[in-house]
């Protein structure tokens, strides 16, 4: 695998013959102080170019950086007001993985102010002449307010029915699925303590793929716990497990948000799932 300082060095020699390449940047974890910085990184880098319709059409210089196993391309907007964009997403058989980004030099001020976590490896024209300040501030977790709040309890607790049905019915791939849909709205309402907590200037990451950091030892071996096998005792149990633990943390993180909760609902379905699993109600 190569180097940071190899891709650099590889970037900057392209970009000295390349003339439409009038800017280079860099983005991603790799500008993120906050990542612990590992092997397995992506090299963001970003090309500001003009002539952008003649200039993507080659790009043979990216087989410089290596020999592909697998690559990938997108042409599309964004929602910063870039209107036209190429991605070129490329693993070498070094191991390496460069997502290679064009953007028309017409949408610079766009590109500019998209991201804060950025930097500058080459400004032909002196574009990014004012100094931009280093921030993950756009991936920080927002404080949901009540209309959010609710509708993320309402939909997992109207999500756990449908998984009732396919427990009842057998049906594990049905099942599986909305108890995935269930999980990612219990990873939000854990996001939404964290960033409580850290006072809202956190983020935890792609996936959630940092959360571990932040909540108790007992909290993640609970949320490992309602990943299911493919057996509908399982599954059965995943479902009693994730509804505990949303429960548990909606209640928690309403207190906390000085927000109001919607209890009957929950343990109106709460009674449900325990009536059509177990036969037992008011658990």
């Amino acid at each position: 695998m190569k180097t940071e300082r190899e891709v650099l060095e590889e970037t900057f020699n392209i970009t000295s013959i390349e003339d439409d390449i009038r800017a280079v940047c860099m983005n991603g974890s790799r500008v993120n102080k906050f990542i612990e910085p590992d092997e397995y990184q992506d090299f963001d880098i970003a090309f500001i170019v003009k002539n952008y319709e003649s200039f993507i059409q080659h790009l043979s210089f990216i087989k410089n950086f290596g020999e592909p196993i697998i690559s990938q391309c997108n042409r599309e907007r964004s929602d910063s007001g870039i209107k036209d964009q190429l991605f070129y997403m490329v693993l070498f058989e070094n191991h390496m993985r460069v997502d290679f980004r064009f953007i028309p030099i017409e949408y610079i001020e766009s590109y500019r102010h998209e991201d804060y976590l950025l930097k500058v490896l080459i400004d032909k024209d002196h574009y990014f002449s004012e100094q931009i300040e280093r921030s993950d501030k756009k991936y920080h977790i927002k404080k949901p307010n009540q209309k959010r709040f609710d509708f993320v309890c309402n939909e997992f607790w109207w999500l756990s029915t449908y998984v009732v049905k396919g427990i009842k019915r057998e049906e594990i791939f049905f099942a599986i699925d909305h108890l995935n849909m269930m999980r990612d709205l219990l990873l939000t309402m854990y996001d939404w303590k964290v960033g409580n907590k850290f006072n809202w200037q956190i983020s935890t990451g792609k996936n959630h793929k940092l959360l571990k950091k932040y909540i108790s030892k007992s909290e993640w071996n609970k949320l490992l716990a309602s990943y299911p096998h493919g057996e509908v005792d399982d599954i059965t149990n995943s479902l009693l497990s994730i509804t505990e633990q949303f429960y548990i943390l909606s209640v928690e993180v309403a207190k906390d948000l000085n927000i109001g909760i919607e209890t009957l609902e929950a343990n109106k379905v709460i009674n449900y799932i325990h009536n059509q699993i177990t036969g037992l109600t008011d658990m």
